[in-house]
């Protein structure tokens, strides 16, 4: 008989080189060292609970040696192990008749203990690899897994195959509102889910963080992810009778193999998405010639915007606010221009950009400022001024300090308090409205006003005005585009939109009001304050000074 300890010493190191835990490389292993010591049969039984709380677990059985032999009918080694979420067993068996010796038994147990610790470190590296390509908070795979991914594809040269998806799911914070957040993340995850059914083998989707997603998919397959992007019916709750319509606003990237690596792919498809939701506000956008540009265009204006703002490009316009019973002007929101290069640039092809970041936050203060010093400039020259709104971005919300800071700006151009009003758009997260109310009250105490733009355009319109004291209600365009009281649907909500505004005291104005018909539905249900071309368009400072030493407008 060969040396045990030789054959032991083998053993575990063809054992321990082993990366998988598998009945072909073991039994190629355990043939070697069976023979000599005329064992039967060796097996390994793996029982698992995938879940916690699940009654009955999930057998694995593996048969490691199998001689034909006859074997002795008690387990001559049999070690349990218990491990999270389950438990392991060996067992080995000596031919039928055979007793072993003292060593040999003891070289047995010292391979079933080689077999153990190897299976032990094999689910080790297991959870390992799980944790490093999963997602923990929805167990779906995360961003390392889809560059693996990536990277695989592009090695074997198929990469040109394939389409580089970037998506985020839309109104996440409404979803976590009315579920709360461990709902949201099942939806999300549930959602997740419709784009999983869609892909094969060499397909993937993964969480990147937060409510975005990417995604590598057969080019073949493309027009069964953009359907589910634009909407999908996900059944949720204990019952299962619950439905929620979820979608996404995505950007798709189809590759042609020119790529060098990862991050151009992925780069190419999280820019078509942000210029699908910030710019062109469309459910999803290809990555094209047009979207380089725009995507150039957009990094272009963040780099140069420290510098504008440094230099004074961005200036306002202002568009005037007319009472229909007489005509007389009664104030004005400024919007705000870059004027670069001798260009005058509208606000849709820079706000969107900005407002990916906190750079809004500069602009919005830089717009104060310029208003603020126009003001004062017209009282110091004698001219009566109106009130003028200014626009403020909700991610101002995250400043402690935000209606301290306003007050202080107002103040150190010695501006009249009542001369401004601050416009906040609608928000849907519970803390910001918290958050907001606070401030709200903090201006109002101070004699600044405030509105509520674009009512009407979102999820929470009915709760903010119910919990934050505006004292202004702007209706937002979308609801008098309708220049008739035919559509009884649009001319309800309009209708009860503006009695619910004098209701609760607050003033209220319509933007965007261009026709003769639009005005007169509004003073048919007496909104009479009006914003919009059927008076002016908006005004450069000059222009809107002379406006103020005139301020009536006769109708047309």
């Amino acid at each position: 008989m060969e040396d045990l300890d030789k054959l032991l010493f083998d053993f575990m190191m063809a054992e321990m080189a082993s990366k998988e835990f598998c009945e072909r490389a073991d039994k190629d292993n355990i043939e070697k060292i069976a023979s000599p010591l005329r064992i039967a049969y060796v097996d390994f039984i793996e029982y698992e609970y995938e879940k916690e709380g699940q009654d009955t677990p999930v057998e694995q059985h593996i048969i490691f040696y199998d001689s034909g032999y006859p074997r002795s009918e008690n387990c001559i080694i049999h070690r349990d192990i218990k491990v999270k979420g389950g438990s392991f067993s060996f067992r080995a068996f000596a031919q039928a008749g055979v007793i072993w010796e003292e060593r040999e038994e003891r070289f047995v147990r010292s391979v079933v203990s080689i077999l153990s610790m190897c299976k032990e470190r094999i689910r080790m590296f297991e959870k390992l690899e799980y944790l490093t390509y999963h997602d923990l908070l929805t167990g779906l795979h995360n961003l390392p897994y889809g560059i693996r991914m990536i990277n695989s594809l592009m090695g074997r040269g198929c990469i040109n195959e394939y389409a580089s998806i970037f998506l985020n799911i839309r109104n996440m914070t409404e979803i976590n509102n009315m579920l709360g957040h461990d709902g949201g993340t099942r939806l999300m995850a549930l959602y997740a889910r419709e784009f999983e059914r869609i892909l094969g083998k060499d397909e993937a989707f993964w969480r990147i963080g937060g409510d975005n997603f990417g995604a590598i998919v057969l080019k073949s397959h493309v027009d069964e992810i953009i359907s589910v992007i634009k909407g999908k019916d996900i059944v949720y709750g204990d019952r299962g009778r619950d439905r929620i319509r979820v979608s996404a606003v995505a950007g798709v990237y189809m590759l042609d193999g020119e790529q060098k690596s990862y991050s151009e792919i992925l780069d190419g498809a999280q820019s078509s998405m942000s210029l699908a939701r910030y710019v062109k506000h469309v459910p999803y956008l290809f990555y094209d010639a047009e979207t380089i540009k725009l995507s150039e265009q957009s990094k272009s204006m963040e780099t140069h915007f420290d510098e504008a703002l440094k230099n004074g490009e961005f200036i306002a316009l202002y568009q005037p606010k007319v009472a229909l019973e007489t005509g007389d002007l009664e104030g004005a929101e400024a919007l705000c221009r870059w004027k670069r290069g001798g260009e005058l640039i509208p606000a849709s092809s820079f706000i969107p950009v900005l407002e990916k970041s906190k750079r809004i936050c500069s602009l919005d203060f830089e717009m104060l400022r310029v208003v603020c010093a126009d003001m004062k400039r017209w009282t110091d020259e004698g001219v009566t001024t109106v009130p003028v709104s200014v626009n403020f971005s909700r991610k101002h919300l995250t400043n402690p300090n935000l209606a301290e800071d306003i007050i202080s700006t107002v103040d150190s151009y010695e501006v009249k308090h009542d001369q401004i009003v601050i416009e906040f758009t609608e928000t849907a997260s519970e803390s910001d409205q918290v958050r907001l109310a606070q401030v709200v009250k903090k201006l109002e105490e101070s004699g600044i006003r405030t509105s509520v733009d674009d009512f009407g355009s979102g999820y929470s319109s009915m709760c903010m005005i119910r919990d934050i004291p505006f004292n202004e209600l702007k209706l937002d365009r979308s609801l008098i585009e309708s220049e008739t009281d035919d559509d009884d649907r649009s001319a309800a909500m309009m209708k009860h939109v503006i009695a619910l505004a004098d209701e609760l005291g607050m003033s209220c104005i319509a933007e965007g009001a261009e026709t003769e018909d639009q005005i007169k539905l509004l003073e048919k249900f007496e909104c009479m304050r009006v914003q919009g071309f059927y008076f002016d368009k908006p005004l450069e400072k000059d222009v809107f000074m002379q406006r103020l030493l005139n301020p009536h407008y006769e109708r047309r």
